[in-house]
């Protein structure tokens, strides 16, 4: 379409310069967020903190989530989740559904992998807010996190410190100008996070404990026998013993002597061992719904199983980002003119292999029970295109009944009669 011989069909994107006052990050005073040794109790006092009605602060809620996410297994099991919907297949469509090639290339960008990264952690600590940096190039320069200790979900806010506030004093990212640099995912919970916390803290002490008791009973006690009033003699065994470390060596006295005494006590591992293992279970439990995408199974069905459970997770994960990103970031796309309006962001669902695997031989069952099957069906069922359909004719004089192909699918779905 041409209007005074200008095509306004396509859009034309510019650079485009950010002034320091539309960065709402810029009102944050840096400060630094320093670690403590978390309890039960600091964590329990930290959610009701999160959740007050009048003046919700989520300082040490946030500290603590920080300290569990150094912990080993929660990272992996989160950055599990996150990982496989960011290695998911997306794409830019056109409000008739087909797949707009152009635009997807120009988003599929550093800058919108860490938009959707962002967006997806606001899973587990509850909110993301994403401050979109100037535009060069067609693209976003920066995106960057607002510190979510200073993020106020409940009021759509930013304060400036860590301290207390005023809710006269915060700072609305929902009011001009940020709200066209500004992408806000919220979870409306406090995240998964405060659920891991717990057992991270357990995790954590029960290592301490474990260490603590390495060292009181794994290696055997050293007693060394000298002259005790003699000062220097009584001085060379106390160095010596407490050298004594790998190839040890010491010089003694003929009449000086030393012991080894092995401790007494049975071993307490499997005590230790039980504890953190049952935290890291509950962790998968909460983050991945199961626990055999990190841990071994005991047969090959169990594992199918568990592997489903993940799916409707992360279908789940795939819906909360197509709702941000089509709701939040897309507007200030348009708004910037760097995708013309229309346009929506999908995922494109790719079924796994064993399950394609399973409909074909269901498909295969069905055919050799008598079933006609249609290629057309088969195609659509499957997801795989076929050039031809072998139709094998029932060799049955009764040919089966609809009773008889209900009872052929609910035993493929373990559906007891």
């Amino acid at each position: 379409m041409k209007i005074f011989n200008l095509d306004i069909t396509t859009v034309k994107n510019f650079d485009k310069k950010q002034n320091i006052r539309e960065q709402i990050i810029q009102g944050i005073v840096e400060e630094q967020l320093y670690k403590e040794s978390e309890s039960i109790k600091k964590w329990r006092d930290a959610i009701e903190a999160a959740e007050n009605a009048i003046l919700p602060n989520n300082y040490a809620l946030q500290r603590i989530y920080n300290e569990a996410m150094l912990d080993t297994h929660v990272g992996a099991v989160i950055g599990t989740r996150i990982n496989k919907i960011l290695s998911s297949e997306w794409s830019i469509n056109n409000a008739d559904g087909t797949k707009n090639e152009e635009i997807t290339k120009l988003i599929d960008k550093k800058w919108f992998r860490d938009v959707r990264k962002y967006i997806n952690e606001a899973n587990y600590y509850g909110a993301s807010l994403i401050q979109l940096g100037p535009i060069k190039n067609d693209e976003f320069e920066t995106v960057n996190i607002v510190p979510r200790v200073n993020v106020i979900a409940k009021y759509k806010s930013i304060r400036k410190t860590f301290g207390m506030y005023a809710k006269e004093d915060l700072i609305s990212f929902n009011e001009k100008p940020y709200i066209y640099w500004c992408v806000f995912a919220d979870s409306g919970s406090l995240g998964l996070l405060s659920q891991v916390a717990s057992h991270a803290i357990w995790k954590k002490n029960t290592l301490g404990f474990w260490a603590r008791y390495t060292e009181l009973f794994g290696m055997p006690v050293r007693i060394g026998r000298t002259d005790i009033y003699d000062t220097t003699k009584r001085t060379n065994m106390s160095n010596m013993l407490k050298n004594m470390t790998s190839g040890a060596w010491g010089t003694f006295d003929k009449n000086d002597l030393i012991e080894f005494v092995q401790s007494s006590v049975s071993d307490g591992s499997p005590v230790f061992e039980k504890m953190i293992n049952l935290n890291n279970a509950e962790i998968s439990k909460i983050i991945l719904g199961q626990t055999m995408t990190t841990d071994n199974g005991s047969s090959r069905s169990q594992a199918e199983v568990h592997e489903r459970v993940l799916d409707i997770y992360l279908q789940a994960d795939q819906r909360f980002e197509i709702g941000i990103i089509n709701k939040e970031l897309f507007p200030i796309l348009e708004f910037h003119r760097l995708i013309p309006q229309g346009l929506y962001f999908s995922h494109i669902e790719n079924e796994s292999l064993e399950i394609k695997l399973q409909k074909i031989k269901a498909v295969v069952d069905m055919q050799n029970a008598g079933f006609i099957i249609n290629k057309e069906f088969a195609q659509t069922y499957t997801g795989i295109t076929i050039d031809s359909v072998t139709v094998k004719q029932s060799t049955k004089e009764n040919p089966p009944t609809p009773n008889d192909m209900i009872k052929l699918v609910n035993k493929y779905y373990n559906i007891k009669q």
